[in-house]
């Protein structure tokens, strides 16, 4: 017979019970987590692993992006995208809020929880009675929060939290393999798309083609809203419009000149990369009423300046409109 732990088993409304869970229970959720290097196929897995697992059918998984320190909801059963959002965006301050780096979290009655003051009326709302929130742990790194919620306020036992946790880190561990096997993948498309300008630069006489791909490959690898090239004249310093791409499929430039104080500019005076991840807050654009890149509501930009030897010969920048870490 296989070894089992006892954990409360709870389904909507129905009163609490004990229901043995074995390992090899575990150890079939473990496997199916790790069978696969697609993140959303993890996902899929994790609401019906807890349901049998942990005895209910509400939970959420969120992850931490350790560039910004911003929590993302990735996936939510049994609780609205309006909770999740206001979990985000608070979570600093609730229970687990720091990564759970020492231990599991749990709250036996939100309705009296002071750590919920601020969530009182969304929880209420919900119909959430008790939750276990466990942190997203491989190795020494934390990167976010699984949550079992249920529906009435209730005692856990230490196998609960030891269960949850045992998930947790199989989720994280599972996870990380996803996020490496991404970066690999990535790595590998980046290697191509640059195999292709190579070869492209090496066999092409017509300037406009190449640039075109130079424009199309930066929007391949980096995935911006908008990408433009400028050409430069060292001898005269003035710039001409080479090409841009925009994900609506449009080739036509938002702008067409560069401003004297730009960020294009600046780039060949500095011979060096600009970034600027905050735009609307940044004096170059949000605090300069006559930056046309306000009527179009960049996010972040960035600009890229092309040096050779004898001087530059072109800017490139890419443009985000919505919220974007520029690295």
């Amino acid at each position: 017979m296989s070894k089992s732990i006892t954990v409360p088993f709870l389904l909507s409304g129905m009163p609490a019970e004990r229901k043995p869970v074995s390992l090899q229970q575990l150890e079939s959720l473990s496997r199916q987590l790790n069978s696969s290097l697609d993140l959303e196929t993890i996902l899929d897995i994790l609401p019906q692993g807890m349901r049998e697992l942990l005895g209910t059918a509400r939970g959420a998984l969120f992850l931490v992006d350790p560039a910004t320190d911003v929590a993302t909801c990735v996936r939510a059963w049994g609780v609205s995208s309006d909770y999740t959002r206001k979990v985000e965006a608070q979570y600093r301050n609730l229970p687990g809020g720091t990564l759970l780096v020492e231990r599991a979290t749990v709250v036996e009655d939100v309705n009296t929880d002071p750590r919920f003051d601020d969530l009182r009326e969304d929880v209420r709302r919900e119909g959430l009675g008790s939750m276990i929130l466990a942190g997203l742990r491989h190795q020494d790194e934390v990167s976010g929060a699984l949550v079992a919620y249920y529906d009435s306020p209730r005692h856990f036992l230490p196998a609960d939290i030891f269960l949850a946790q045992t998930i947790a880190n199989h989720t994280a561990v599972a996870i990380k393999n996803a996020h490496l096997y991404q970066s690999a993948q990535q790595r590998m498309a980046e290697l191509e798309v640059l195999r292709r300008v190579s070869l492209q630069l090496a066999s092409s006489l017509d300037l406009p083609a190449l640039i075109d791909t130079i424009i199309d490959s930066i929007a391949e690898l980096v995935h911006p809203n908008m990408v433009h090239l400028f050409l430069h004249d060292d001898q005269t310093g003035t710039f001409n419009f080479g090409s841009a791409w925009r994900d609506t499929g449009d080739r036509e430039p938002v702008v067409d000149t560069v401003r004297a104080d730009g960020i294009t500019a600046r780039a060949v005076q500095q011979r060096q990369a600009i970034v600027i991840n905050d735009a609307p807050n940044h004096p170059l654009y949000g605090q300069n009423p006559a930056a046309p890149v306000r009527e179009w509501g960049v996010q972040a930009i960035a600009a890229f300046p092309l040096v050779r030897p004898s001087g530059v010969m072109g800017v490139f920048t890419i443009s985000y409109t919505r919220p974007h870490e520029i690295t």
